[in-house]
C-alpha cells in the first residue's frame, strides 16, 4: 500500500535535492514536478477510498449478523454459519481489514490496545485446522440432509423481513470451503464447491472479500487433474496462464497435463472403421 507519509517524505527529499543541487530553479520544471505529485496523491486517495469502501461493506455485512441474531443456537445449528464465522476471522478480518489498516504507522497504538484486549479476553484465534474441522461438519450436514452443493451454496442462511436483508454464501465462502476440501483430499467435493465459487463470482456484485477467479482456478485445475479430468484441467490451467503467463505452478502443470494427454492418445485403442 502506498503510504501518505511516505509520499510526503519523498516529496521533501526531492524538493530538498532541488534546492541543494540547483542554484536557479526553473518554475516550469517545478510545475511538471508538481503535476507528478498531484497524480501520485490522487492515485493514493483513490486507492484509499476503495479500501475504505471495501472495509465499510465488510463491517455492514458483519453488523447484519450481529444485530439481528436473535437465536444463536439455531443459527449455529447450521454448520455453514459456523464455518463462515470462523472463515471471517481466519481469512477476511486478517486479509481485508487488519493487514490493510495495520500497515499504517498511525494505528500502531490502536493495534497494541486491540492486542492487549484480545489477550485479556483469552481468546484463541481460529486457524486453518478449525476451518477443516468445520468443513467435515458441513459435508456431514450436506450428506445427512441429501443437499446438492449447488442448493446449499445458494441457500439463504439468514433473512430479516423487516429491513429486507438476507445473508447467503459468497464466492469467497465457497472458495474457502472448496480449498479446505482440497486440502482434506476430498476432490469431488472440492470441485463442486470451487465451481460454485466461480458461478457466484460471475454474478455477484463487488463484496468485501477480494477473491479473484485465478485464485479459484489455482485449486480447481489441479483438483480436476487429480480426478483424471485432464481436458478440463488443461483448459482451466491455460486460463491461469492467460491471466498470469509466469505463474510457476501453472507452467509446471501445463507440461505435466499435456504429457498425460499425449500419452493417452498414444495408448488409446485403435478403432477400425467398418467397411
Amino acid at each position: 500500500m502506498f503510504h501518505l507519509s511516505a509520499f510526503f517524505f519523498t516529496l521533501c527529499l526531492v524538493i530538498g535535492n532541488i534546492n541543494a543541487e540547483e542554484e536557479e530553479i526553473d518554475p516550469q520544471k517545478l510545475l511538471e514536478l508538481e503535476k507528478v505529485f498531484v497524480e501520485q496523491l490522487e492515485a493514493y486517495m483513490a486507492k484509499a477510498d476503495k479500501i475504505r469502501a471495501n472495509i465499510n461493506r465488510f463491517l455492514a455485512y458483519v453488523d447484519v449478523v450481529h444485530d439481528d441474531l436473535d437465536d444463536p443456537e439455531a443459527y449455529f445449528g447450521n454448520p455453514i454459519n459456523s464455518f463462515t464465522t470462523i472463515s471471517r476471522l481466519v481469512n477476511n478480518w486478517k486479509r481485508e481489514v487488519i493487514d490493510v489498516i495495520l500497515t499504517e504507522s498511525a494505528v500502531d497504538e490502536h493495534h497494541k490496545q486491540v492486542a492487549q484486549e484480545v489477550v485479556q479476553m483469552e481468546i484463541e484465534h481460529p486457524t486453518e485446522n478449525d476451518l477443516q474441522a468445520m468443513t467435515n461438519d458441513i459435508l456431514q450436514y450436506q450428506g445427512q440432509n441429501d443437499l446438492p452443493t449447488a442448493e446449499l451454496a445458494n441457500d439463504v442462511l439468514y433473512s430479516n423481513k423487516e429491513d429486507n436483508q438476507s445473508i447467503t454464501l459468497t464466492a469467497s465462502d465457497c472458495y474457502a470451503i472448496g480449498r479446505s476440501c482440497h486440502k482434506l483430499e476430498l476432490s469431488d467435493f472440492a470441485v463442486e464447491w470451487l465451481m460454485e465459487a466461480r458461478s457466484l463470482l460471475a454474478r455477484e456484485p463487488v463484496t468485501f472479500a477480494s477473491i479473484k477467479d485465478v485464485q479459484i482456478l489455482q485449486y480447481l485445475a489441479p483438483t480436476l487433474q487429480d480426478l483424471g479430468n485432464l481436458k478440463l484441467s488443461n483448459i482451466l490451467n491455460n486460463e491461469i496462464l492467460k491471466a498470469d503467463p509466469k505463474h510457476e505452478e501453472a507452467l509446471k502443470a501445463k507440461v505435466d497435463i499435456e504429457n498425460k494427454l499425449l500419452l493417452g492418445r498414444l495408448t488409446a485403442p485403435i478403432v477400425e472403421m467398418k467397411k
